[in-house]
């Protein structure tokens, strides 16, 4: 397995790669995040692009001497899914309404919600491009809300 995984990390690395610029690093419940998105590198080569946004729940915990830790996706947005050639090698702009009904980011010793934005570009016989971006999620600002 280790000298498979050696070529295929070694072809992975010349995989293009997704620039993303957003209006602010950590939105708040319910805030609009707008993404600018573009290619860098041998963009052609990918045949599919998805962008997604993720919440996943971490838990980790012991088991015997060794220290475990279980993933459960609870949220998965969709937010892009081209094949359009000319989408791929061009440029985007996404505004995505985050959802004010789920969890905040959160981040506790043994317990973590993680948001993040997800990229998957599909290559034909050639390792797949997969990016994954952070965001931190704040709680809605109560205090806006009242206000508005």
């Amino acid at each position: 397995g280790f000298i498979v995984a050696i070529p295929y990390q070694c072809l992975a690395l010349l995989n293009p790669s997704l620039i993303l610029e957003v209006n602010t690093a950590a939105p708040a419940l319910g805030d609009m995040l707008t993404i600018d998105w573009r290619l860098q590198g041998q963009a052609g080569r990918i045949s599919t692009l998805t962008l997604s946004l993720v919440g996943e729940e971490q838990a980790s915990y012991r088991r015997g001497t060794d220290t475990v830790t279980d993933k459960h996706t609870f949220y998965d947005q969709k937010l892009l899914e081209t094949s359009d050639m000319a989408e791929i090698l061009g440029a985007g702009h996404l505004e995505v309404l985050i959802p004010a009904d789920v969890m905040h980011s959160f981040d506790a010793d043994n317990n973590k919600i993680v948001w993040s934005l997800k990229a998957v570009g599909d290559i034909k016989r050639w390792p797949d491009m997969k990016t994954e971006f952070r965001l931190a999620l704040r709680p809605i600002d109560l205090e806006a809300v009242t206000h508005a």
